[in-house]
């Protein structure tokens, strides 16, 4: 585009036959003298995705003239809406920086596939724990996007842990797994290291004894999300909550069946229940725990009569199920509303509180 502006050029109107001409620029453009991010629009070549699974959209900013040189992959958490995730990439929002080089929206209603939103060669921004903005040098960063709840002093309130989706996760695997085959053909990266968690992927999650903050993936399971990247096709068969669609209303003291679908292969299953502690940190309390044999389905039933997490009635579930090697192989949450609650929650013991919660 530049030299085309340089040598000047001649349009001419199809239908009338018009011409104008636009003489070369002068003095002459140079490409050196623009800004990073401006010389990166110019650049057509760059509106190619780095990778299959995103498309690309070059939203992001161009920071600095430092290039970023990834050595593995981070996974963060916008808790907005996808429009308002978007707008964070070359702005602050409430004082929190907070870019990627790829978001993953909830599901294919808004855009049909996860979007790169700039370069891997290009640093990002993030604020850390501290209120400082750092400047990401040596990752990619993919940012997950979903309202998990407000975040009112360092916890979520309410909160919404059916932000999450499967559709979301299994496009977060599948981005996770060629951009670990980018690494490696263009960064040296062993591709068996960057599929590693905790090593080549690492996912922001708050820490017990600190507050959540902008960024933290909310309702963290490595079991869930590490079964994605293993499997980034997803996971064998469905598995879902099948739950009497003609009530979901019920009163305090009602017993509730909770029952759910799966694949005969499943030899384990666990139904846990979202709860919040005096700290009001919330968490996944087990419900129930119970081995299965050649069974396609498992009913129990349930009394509560607490206000659930959010202290308005609704309760939330959270169902996992497992094979005979102890694998993940399905996951679901559902959610009902609980009338004529107590205000109290006596479910809660000391134990429950000390597991990993946000």
């Amino acid at each position: 585009m530049i030299r085309i502006l340089n040598e000047g050029f001649t349009w001419q109107d199809r239908e009338k036959l018009e011409t104008f001409t636009f003489g070369q620029e002068n003095p002459r453009l140079e490409l050196e003298k623009f800004s990073p991010d401006i010389q990166n629009q110019l650049n057509l070549i760059s509106r190619r995705p780095e990778i299959d699974s995103a498309m690309f959209l070059p939203l992001g900013k161009v920071n600095s003239t430092q290039e970023n040189k990834p050595t593995h992959i981070k996974v963060v958490h916008c808790p907005l809406s996808l429009s308002a995730c978007l707008r964070m990439q070359d702005q602050n929002v409430k004082g929190i920086r907070m870019e990627a080089h790829y978001i993953i929206p909830r599901n294919s209603e808004e855009v049909e596939e996860p979007v790169q939103i700039t370069k891997h060669r290009n640093t990002i921004l993030l604020t850390d724990k501290n209120g400082a903005v750092k400047e990401i040098s040596d990752a990619i960063v993919i940012m997950l996007v979903g309202n998990s709840g407000r975040i009112v002093e360092g916890h979520r309130n309410p909160a919404n842990p059916r932000w999450l989706t499967k559709w979301q996760i299994q496009r977060m695997g599948e981005v996770i797994n060629d951009v670990c085959r980018n690494l490696e053909e263009n960064y040296n990266v062993k591709i068996e290291k960057c599929l590693k968690l905790n090593q080549g992927v690492t996912f922001q999650q708050q820490e017990s004894d600190e507050p959540f903050l902008w960024g933290d993936v909310a309702d963290f399971d490595s079991l869930i999300f590490e079964s994605y990247v293993n499997n980034p096709g997803g996971l064998l068969g469905e598995t879902v909550f099948d739950l009497p669609k003609e009530k979901l209303v019920y009163s305090a003291g009602d017993t509730i069946p909770l029952r759910i679908l799966f694949r005969p292969s499943v030899n384990h299953i666990e139904i846990e229940k979202l709860v919040r502690c005096p700290d009001q940190k919330v968490v996944w309390a087990p419900v129930i725990s119970a081995d299965v044999r050649s069974q396609t389905s498992f009913k129990t039933e349930k009394k509560l009569y607490d206000a659930g997490p959010n202290k308005n009635g609704n309760q939330f579930f959270r169902a996992k199920v497992y094979d005979r090697d102890g694998s993940l192989v399905g996951w679901d949450t559902a959610e009902i509303y609980l009338k004529n609650f107590e205000e109290n929650d006596t479910s809660l013991t000391p134990k429950t509180c000390l597991l990993h919660g946000s």
